[in-house]
């Protein structure tokens, strides 16, 4: 999978961005020649990258800016361009009004606008989210990384500046068990995942041994 184009409705709010087939950096410049001091934090680099997330089909969360925030972005639609491992191209819509209600339309050249295509008329319209997140999982055929899904390398993937505090732990996934994330990291790494993940179950047995009840003076073991 390769991100191509991100687009919306209204293109006076957010202008169509094309990512390259190489490296692409997200570069925040502030040129104020009255406070040249001025840093470049709050610029919107992470909410780029929380809105690709967004039309990758991240769940709803009350605190996410686009939710938080509804009023500001009512009416808006967002658009995903993918190129797949199929040498194809696969856009994703999800609106803001109806985020749990996802489209998808296939085609064979990239950059195509689909704004003002009626929903109608998408190959896919009106999917479920979590029936949507099969669909999309299914078209981009992360076979490399099974058991998981792409939401696991996605979300592995966008990380925020405090997620760079640690090469491999996440800032959103120190909330988390080791057990959800650090056997897909093994498994990145060439390691057995599988055995990972037993190694967590087996410690997490040990650590209610002191707690269980232990067998009465009476009790024979044979």
């Amino acid at each position: 999978m390769r991100l191509s184009r991100l687009y919306c409705n209204r293109p006076d709010r957010l202008g169509p961005i094309r990512f390259n087939s190489g490296f692409n950096v997200v570069l925040g410049e502030i040129r104020l020649p009255e406070d040249p001091d001025r840093d470049t934090h709050c610029l919107g680099k992470t909410t780029l990258a929380r809105l690709i997330d967004f039309c990758l089909l991240k769940q709803r969360h009350k605190d996410f800016f686009l939710f938080k925030h509804q009023a500001r972005f009512e009416g808006l639609v967002f658009y995903l361009e993918l190129e797949t491992l199929f040498d194809g191209y696969l856009t994703i819509r999800r609106s803001l009004a109806e985020h749990s209600r996802i489209a998808f339309i296939h085609h064979t050249e990239p950059l195509r606008d689909f704004s003002h295509l009626p929903v109608s008329n998408w190959d896919h319209q009106d999917i479920p989210f979590e029936r949507a997140r099969q669909m999309l999982d299914g078209a981009l055929d992360p076979r490399a990384i099974k058991p998981w899904d792409y939401r696991m390398p996605v979300s592995y993937a966008l990380r925020t500046q405090n997620d760079f505090n640690d090469v491999f732990q996440l800032d959103k996934f120190a909330r988390s068990k080791y057990g959800d994330w650090k056997p897909y990291v093994a498994h990145l790494l060439g390691f057995d995942g599988g055995l990972v993940h037993e190694g967590f179950e087996l410690t997490k047995q040990i650590e209610t041994l002191p707690t269980a009840s232990k067998p009465s003076a009476r009790t024979c073991s044979v």
